[in-house]
């Protein structure tokens, strides 16, 4: 008997269930979803100077997840909207898009409840970790740019005002600096009486020489603040001595391995994301003064507050700090493992979630334990550890469905309401 053979002609089309499902990388969905990140960060870093004292950490920190969150899940579900990837709730199992919604809605609320509880952990202990400064060293910018900004010299008069309430024995020193710093009072008690000081008000503004002039006089021995000095750097402006791409990190480094805090004052067009980077470095504060009448205000909070904690920024003085490094590295991984089932939920698509949630779990890993790393090993700036963590967390990772592909080259709509049963297609 002849054997039967197939035809030779094109082959015939399978049924939908029985096509393979081959899948192509969404690379716009990858796109707006950093975009999303990054523009997260902008209104965040933008808030956060003015939102840390007005509020909560832990609530602030809840603010920040759900800007995050918000942002992303928008631009997941409006890529989705226009290339027709969305096939159904992942949750419900139903193709209902408002139920989507009203899950995600749920999943946010539960995000930043857990970002606000990981805070208030993370911030145990930090009163116990604060110390009373044993000494002030005083640092004042005496550049050009101060005969408009302190014609009355406010800035030298301020010291006593600070050490008004100060015991006689309290140790204090000053130096100005401009072109090159200088000692205007070598470190003694201030029982020995202050000074008469006075600015030259001119050269430029050579704040990262004056920081090394502070770093190796103590190294030196010059002066010896006790256990816990603390420098008060006032400046009016941007510096003249930091190089392109120099974040001062060296220096910081410094400053945190001696045990000295900085605390900064920005004088009206004072350069504010360096001075707070500085502080938010070293365990200090920084204070916005606008003008020379806030001076004396500015210079004592910025002599009496310390820094707390949060879990982007560097960390000074946790004890034991091993863990505290392990905490902030699990309390992010958590926050962004969560945050990636958000946008498997948002993005709807059963195929593509298991890419998203392996993707999510080692971005989030990464971005966690780089900005440990980052802020305290290498004391890099916050702000930039901050946009990359951000930038992870928000990347969405996904394929395109073949059967949106092909829907989108017929002309058709994949099914986005309930006017469609949902289709699930097994490999």
């Amino acid at each position: 008997m002849k054997a039967f053979s197939q035809p030779s002609g094109p082959r015939m089309a399978q049924p939908l269930h029985q096509r393979s499902r081959r899948s192509a990388l969404n690379v716009p969905l990858a796109c707006a979803t950093a975009l999303a990140g990054a523009a997260a960060w902008i209104a965040g870093s933008a808030a956060y100077p003015h939102l840390t004292g007005a509020m909560p950490r832990p609530v602030l920190m809840a603010l920040l997840f759900t800007l995050l969150f918000a942002l992303t899940a928008a631009a997941i579900m409006a890529v989705g909207r226009a290339m027709g990837t969305f096939e159904g709730n992942l949750v419900t199992r139903r193709c209902s898009r408002p139920g989507t919604v009203g899950v995600l809605v749920a999943g946010g609320i539960a995000l930043a409840l857990l970002a606000a509880l990981f805070e208030w952990v993370y911030e145990l202990g930090v009163e116990a970790e604060r110390h009373d400064p044993t000494s002030y060293v005083f640092v004042v910018d005496d550049s050009a740019s101060m005969e408009g900004n302190d014609p009355g010299q406010s800035r030298f008069a301020a010291i006593s005002t600070v050490l008004a309430e100060a015991d006689g024995s309290f140790p204090f020193m000053v130096y100005r600096f401009s072109n090159e710093p200088h000692v205007l009072r070598d470190m003694a008690p201030a029982s020995e009486g202050i000074p008469s000081m006075e600015g030259a008000h001119d050269g430029g503004t050579a704040l990262k020489a004056a920081l090394n002039r502070v770093l190796d006089d103590h190294d030196a021995g010059r002066w010896d603040g006790g256990a816990h000095p603390k420098v008060v750097l006032l400046s009016d402006g941007v510096p003249t001595d930091l190089p392109a791409f120099d974040t001062l990190s060296a220096e910081m480094r410094r400053f945190v391995q001696a045990g000295i805090g900085v605390s900064t004052v920005g004088l009206g067009e004072a350069d504010d994301a360096l001075m707070q980077r500085i502080a938010r470095a070293t365990g200090g504060v920084y204070v916005k003064s606008p003008d020379a009448a806030g001076l004396t205000q500015a210079m004592a909070a910025a002599a009496v507050f310390g820094a707390d904690r949060d879990l982007l920024s560097a960390r000074c003085n946790a004890s034991p700090d091993a863990l505290y490094a392990a905490m902030r590295v699990v309390f992010l991984f958590l926050l962004g493992a969560l945050l990636g089932v958000l946008c498997a939920i948002a993005y709807g698509s059963h195929d593509a979630a298991p890419l998203i949630l392996a993707a999510s779990a080692v971005q989030a890993l990464l971005g966690a334990v780089g900005m440990e790393v980052g802020v305290q090993a290498l004391a890099l700036p916050a702000e930039l550890l901050w946009l990359a963590l951000w930038v992870l967390l928000a990347l969405t990772i996904a394929l395109v469905p073949e059967l949106a592909a092909r829907m989108r080259q017929r002309g058709m709509r994949a099914p986005l309401g309930g006017s469609a049963p949902f289709i699930s297609v097994r490999r």
